[in-house]
């Protein structure tokens, strides 16, 4: 179960993601959170979510985004609107780490 302030590690991608704002939390409006996004991070496969979008800022480091056929860097700064049903994917190619606050709206069942 997701909480404020509990943090998920995945070792295979190296991206940990920490919850900042739940689905309780915002009564299903809003899943917020801070991932960290390794240096040298793999692509991963693309996926959209069909009722859901998502922003992102760059807090830290750079990221690589395909967003349908475009590819763009984010930098520390920069942010980042994906609309609902539009396939995406983002990983760090960088040799620094890469932090973002994501936010998902609605929440629904992401977490």
């Amino acid at each position: 179960m997701a909480c404020k302030g509990k943090l998920l590690i995945n070792p295979v991608t190296g991206q940990n993601i920490k919850f900042i704002q739940t689905t309780k939390d915002t009564s299903g409006q809003l899943l917020e959170m801070e991932s960290t996004f390794k240096a040298g991070s793999q692509q991963p496969i693309e996926h959209y979510h069909p009722y859901q979008h998502e922003d992102f800022k760059v807090l830290e480091g750079e990221l690589q985004v395909k967003i349908g056929s475009e590819r763009r860097t984010l930098r520390s700064g920069d942010s980042l609107h994906i609309p609902a049903n539009q396939p995406h994917a983002m990983w760090n190619v960088s040799t620094a780490k890469a932090v973002v606050n994501w936010q998902v709206r609605p929440a629904m069942d992401t977490e």
